[in-house]
């Protein structure tokens, strides 16, 4: 059996290439995001469309009536009514999370975190990025966190990779070379 999120990432990618083929990446991961709002705004409805009890016809008129007065793209509702008629809208938001990250390969964004003990200037936020688009090439997205635990400096997370600046990690590496010595 295929976990949750390999199963969400096969869905992901299907979505995305239909919004490529469009050209709606950006599109059509609003409208799944207003989806998910309107779920979480309604979770009687989010209950029924995810309960195994209900019948495939129950969930899809329930979407019918939802989206009845949206302006979505016919393959954006085509692809929620196939979820529903999987028993599968409860991997929806994973799926979202899933679809934002290869809308922004496919649009050469990368994300990038900045997280600092308060807030940073301007100035040093772009001079941040000014130093990750040199060696990227490629667009960021600056997302910023405070973190008052941190003592001081900045955490900066690209993808997978961490990039640790802080007054921390630099007090353990001088902690490291004097026991060393």
């Amino acid at each position: 059996m295929m976990n949750h999120n390999t199963l969400a990432t096969r869905y992901a990618r299907a979505l995305i290439e239909l919004a490529t083929a469009q050209g709606r990446i950006d599109a059509f991961g609003e409208e799944l995001k207003d989806f998910l709002d309107t779920l979480v705004q309604n979770p009687t409805v989010a209950q029924f469309l995810n309960d195994k009890e209900s019948s495939e016809h129950g969930r899809e008129e329930i979407i019918n009536t939802v989206l009845k007065n949206s302006s979505y793209d016919s393959l954006v509702i085509n692809f929620l009514k196939l979820l529903a008629k999987k028993n599968r809208l409860f991997l929806l938001d994973v799926i979202y999370s899933k679809y934002l990250q290869l809308a922004d390969q496919a649009q050469g964004r990368q994300p990038l975190l900045i997280v600092s003990a308060t807030e940073l200037a301007e100035g040093d936020v772009n001079r941040v990025l000014e130093i990750f688009v040199n060696r990227q090439k490629r667009k960021m997205i600056v997302k910023k966190k405070i973190d008052p635990d941190m003592l001081g400096g900045i955490q900066v997370q690209m993808g997978d990779h961490v990039f640790d600046y802080t007054l921390r990690r630099h007090l353990q590496d001088i902690k490291r070379i004097v026991s060393s010595e």
